[in-house]
């Protein structure tokens, strides 16, 4: 699994026309709406605004060819997305048309090439992790504090009453590994981490 490691903007010049791609981490709909509604406004004088979304492990795929020819702008961003198993990633390429057409197989190379422009060296492997809150009592937590130590997991906001109450963030291995250990509560929040 793979995420951008920084917002880019690239720019290319085919038969006239100028691309200009943006690759961006993307968690949700609405913040896919909302980045789209920042470049609309910033281009607002561009002939297309077209996009490639993946959301959710590969499961919720969005795309718009915004009025060129249908599957020859979004679907070409996607592939470039899948190809460099990207997740949560939103691909956004402006055209500028120049005044020559460019065909089906043009417009879907260009797209693709400059959705590829802004993933070029711009991408690192992830790990899904999950947040969890455990509560233990004083010595189970001390064992398992050391055990945490030696996977060099990091355990966050201890709190120390009649028991111990703290969070942390864990892959589906170390929960199995560590829910032996432990009862652990999913608090549906996720972060990725390289």
């Amino acid at each position: 699994m793979k995420r951008i490691i920084k917002v880019i903007e690239c720019k290319t010049v085919i038969e006239r026309s100028k691309f200009i791609s943006y690759a961006y981490n993307c968690d949700n709909r609405e913040e896919l709406n909302s980045l789209l509604d920042e470049i609309r406004k910033i281009h607002h004088s561009a002939t297309h605004v077209c996009f490639g979304c993946i959301l959710q492990d590969k499961n919720e795929v969005y795309f718009s060819d915004d009025g060129e020819p249908s599957n020859t702008a979004g679907l070409p961003i996607i592939r470039a997305l899948q190809e460099n198993e990207l997740i949560y990633t939103l691909v956004i390429v402006v055209r500028y048309f120049g005044g020559i057409k460019l065909g089906v197989p043009g417009l879907f190379r260009a797209y693709k090439e400059s959705a590829e422009a802004c993933l070029k060296n711009n991408t690192k492997e992830v790990t899904l992790k999950k947040l969890f809150e455990g509560k233990t009592s004083y010595g189970e937590f001390s064992n398992l504090k050391k055990y945490l130590d030696k996977k060099s997991i990091s355990i966050y906001n201890v709190k120390f009453s009649d028991q111990v109450n703290f969070y942390v963030y864990l892959d589906e291995k170390e929960f199995k590994d560590i829910s032996k250990f432990v009862k652990l509560n999913f608090l549906e929040k996720t972060k990725y981490m390289s």
